[in-house]
């Protein structure tokens, strides 16, 4: 459709689909129609659309249309938004205004056991009024890292260095602490649970689990120094075994890091570690230009600022 009225052709001719879209932009952002727009008449459950406002009060009735096994049972089915998770669960408490709600992990009793299955709960704080089932979502969590960032690039693509990251995350720690035993962790792309042909033997088995000493060793085994308290260093540039493969931007110490263009004098400035642009003797001393397997000491001659830290 490109308007209410008028069907595009989409389906056979490419360059009528901006239109249609457009349209569909257009329908989704008129919120006052969603419950009369024929648009979001079209459903594949048992329930569909009968009103909605913007404060989200939403509410179901029965679709006659569904030929699912699972048919509505219930004369209409009313979702109610709130404020917050706290006021939901206020609400729960008083067992009278809502037959479905959520526990916020917050205001779960206890952790489930750490020897439950997925299919059941833990302790039940509204055992008195609700009975209590757990929800769980086909899906996966990740925080994201941008392996862009134009100053550490170098560092995230070493291979080593994303496995000694990814062996400092303790997810099973953060399941039992955090979300009271309600998860599961996240060892690939396919999530774990329900069981399924899709899981790989390498997510099974978490070829990163959680491993203080392994992360060291990642490190330590790639030219860098770990020191328990401290920022963890490269000290061994280089892309020899037992090298981090890292530039020298990178690499402690660092000897010196002029702060601008300084004019080279005599001696010869690439015997002082300068490196000359062609038709020009302007230039910075760098610790990525330095001369520094030769052990050539910072220039001390040829700038007239003082000499770099």
């Amino acid at each position: 459709m490109t308007s209410a009225t008028a069907k595009g052709e989409c389906a056979t001719n490419e360059a009528s689909c901006a239109a249609v879209y457009t349209y569909l932009v257009s329908a989704t952002k008129d919120l006052p129609t969603y419950a009369t727009n024929p648009l979001w008449k079209v459903v594949d459950g048992p329930w569909m659309l009968k009103s909605f406002n913007a404060d989200r009060h939403i509410t179901f009735d029965p679709s006659t249309k569904y030929s699912g096994s699972v048919k509505a049972t219930l004369k209409e089915f009313i979702e109610v938004p709130f404020s917050t998770d706290a006021a939901e669960f206020n609400v729960l408490r008083g067992a009278s205004a809502i037959d479905v709600g959520y526990i916020p992990t917050q205001d779960l009793s206890s952790p489930r056991p750490a020897n439950s299955t997925p299919d059941q709960p833990g302790p039940n704080p509204l055992s008195a009024n609700y009975t209590m089932a757990p929800w769980n979502l086909y899906g996966i969590n990740y925080f994201p890292i941008n392996y862009n960032n134009p100053t550490v690039v170098p560092v995230f693509k070493q291979l080593y260095f994303r496995q000694a990251l990814q062996s400092v995350v303790d997810q099973k720690g953060i399941i039992t602490n955090a979300a009271k035993n309600y998860g599961f962790q996240t060892t690939g792309p396919v999530p774990l649970f329900p069981e399924s042909p899709l899981i790989s033997t390498t997510e099974q088995t978490n070829p990163y689990p959680f491993d203080i000493s392994a992360a060291t060793k990642y490190l330590t085994d790639n030219g860098w120094s770990v020191t328990p308290g401290q920022a963890a260093t490269c000290t061994k540039p280089g892309t020899a075994a037992g090298r981090s493969n890292m530039p020298a931007l990178f690499h402690a110490p660092r000897r010196c890091m002029c702060q601008r263009p300084q004019i080279c004098a005599p001696p010869s400035p690439s015997s002082q570690g300068w490196r000359l642009p062609p038709s020009s003797r302007r230039m910075a001393c760098r610790v990525a230009d330095h001369t520094r397997d030769q052990g050539l000491p910072c220039p001390s001659r040829g700038y007239s600022a003082p000499p770099c830290g």
